[in-house]
């Protein structure tokens, strides 16, 4: 016998299929990624209700990957800091072909990561409690976080090490610390980025081997 076709009435709408769940990791990225951009604009005062309206989830949602807001922000902080992508981005800077746009290349990978870590910092007062209670967790310090970004930055600096005056590490404390400075600025004070070209510039023209030493009052 032939099966019949459901009859579907003029002007009904047809049932819709519930979209899969999302896997939890996959649900929590979502979350962090919506909130990130809030915490720029309401720091900590951020409600549970803005974030599910930003991540497009009810809010109970939200406390099914979440036990409550503060590890929310922790989540936040903890992928703002994570250097993944920049690794990534550093390992594509040093196959440009010339030292200057190796070197703009890595200043460019370096502001998209500090340009996403500052406004998170700085709403979430990263420099005073929150380092408290990171450090009482697992003994890591902002200092830390910073040395281990300069450490990476190096590493991808050494093989320029023979154009340089200084260490690469030195290098990499002088990049890092314009950068970083750069995007406080721009997050704190609205000011715009220095460049990435200006940057680089002022570092090669600091290190490099073939420019001349300034001793004294010498020009």
């Amino acid at each position: 016998m032939r099966k019949r076709e459901p009859v579907i009435h003029p002007g009904a709408s047809p049932k819709r299929r519930r979209a899969p769940a999302l896997p939890p990791r996959e649900r929590r990225q979502i979350i962090v990624e919506a909130t990130i951009p809030l915490l720029a604009l309401h720091g900590r005062e951020v409600t549970t209700a803005q974030i599910a309206a930003a991540a497009g989830v009810a809010e109970g949602t939200i406390y099914r990957v979440f036990p409550d807001k503060p590890s929310i922000l922790d989540a936040c902080l903890e992928d703002v800091l994570d250097t993944t992508r920049l690794d990534g981005d550093l390992q594509i800077a040093s196959t440009h072909p010339t030292i200057e746009r190796r070197l703009e290349a890595i200043v460019e990978a370096l502001h998209r990561h500090l340009s996403r870590v500052v406004p998170v910092a700085l709403a979430l007062g990263v420099v005073t409690a929150r380092t408290a209670a990171h450090e009482e967790r697992d003994g890591e310090t902002a200092a830390d976080r910073v040395v281990m970004l300069t450490a990476l930055v190096a590493r991808y600096l050494r093989a320029e090490a023979g154009s340089f005056r200084r260490s690469p590490m030195t290098v990499a404390r002088l990049l890092v610390g314009l950068v970083f400075g750069s995007a406080f600025q721009e997050a704190h004070s609205g000011l715009p980025h220095l460049g990435t070209r200006m940057v680089a510039q002022i570092v090669l023209d600091g290190v490099r081997r073939d420019r001349v030493e300034v001793s004294g009052s010498k020009p």
